[in-house]
């Protein structure tokens, strides 16, 4: 099996898969060797989809929501913060987001919602607060790099140099953007926790907040002003 390399006759796996199915509402089949979940072996991809999508049947019940409703209400919310993300301006005037970067989001929230994904009431929800702060990412990523300190600027020492920053907070961002998207494109097959999903979205306010400090820290540099050593020290942080 591909989620723990255990060897275990196809036909014995097909019984023993069939009858977790069966017996656990809501865990999902293991390794009858060492309890690790079946998730990426091909073979029982269906099983596994469908088993999902029961479980979130069974929670959204536990949970006092009806899935018509809430789905419904959730993919209005989905594309209408879609439209009008793609019709923000910047300072002139000009679109955020460009008309291919348009056309790509829509096709991710069109796959998203669309009747063929099938997603539960929590993967929706999952999947909204995912594309909200990939809006974020993709308005991050439109920030320029700063310019390459001159021999006079270095006169003026910081410590911390924005455009070296630049490139560190670029490289996060672009990581973890290509992990935003792998979670959407697979939100039919791959179910996160809601740890997982409380430790990525943590990690787009750090960007963001680490595309923030830059954009200070260029500015002082432009102006030649000193950054305060508790400034510094907050740099240095990030990048440590």
């Amino acid at each position: 099996m591909v989620d723990c390399q255990h060897l275990i006759h196809a036909e014995s796996l097909d019984k023993w898969v069939a009858d977790s199915v069966v017996a656990n509402a809501v865990r999902l089949p293991v390794c009858p060797k060492c309890n690790s979940p079946i998730r990426k072996t091909l073979r029982y991809n269906s099983a596994i989809n469908d088993h999902l999508k029961q479980v979130e049947k069974v929670k959204a019940k536990l949970r006092g929501e009806e899935d018509s409703k809430h789905k419904d209400k959730i993919i209005k919310e989905i594309r209408e913060e879609a439209n009008r993300q793609f019709l923000l301006t910047d300072d002139k005037d000009q679109p955020r987001f460009e008309e291919e970067q348009v056309k790509w989001l829509g096709d991710l929230v069109r796959r998203v919602t669309s009747a063929e994904s099938a997603l539960g009431v929590h993967q929706l929800k999952k999947c909204q607060q995912t594309l909200d702060s990939l809006y974020i990412l993709m308005l991050v990523g439109k920030q320029t790099k700063p310019s390459k300190m001159t021999c006079s600027d270095k006169k003026v020492p910081s410590g911390v140099q924005a455009r070296k920053m630049f490139t560190r907070m670029d490289l996060e961002r672009s990581q973890l953007h290509e992990l935003l998207v792998r979670s959407l494109m697979e939100a039919d097959k791959v179910v996160l926790t809601d740890q997982q999903m409380k430790e990525m979205m943590q990690e787009v306010t750090r960007v963001q907040t680490f595309a923030n400090l830059i954009k200070k820290i260029k500015e002082k540099e432009e102006k030649q002003i000193q950054l305060k050593p508790e400034s510094i020290k907050v740099s240095v942080g990030f990048i440590s």
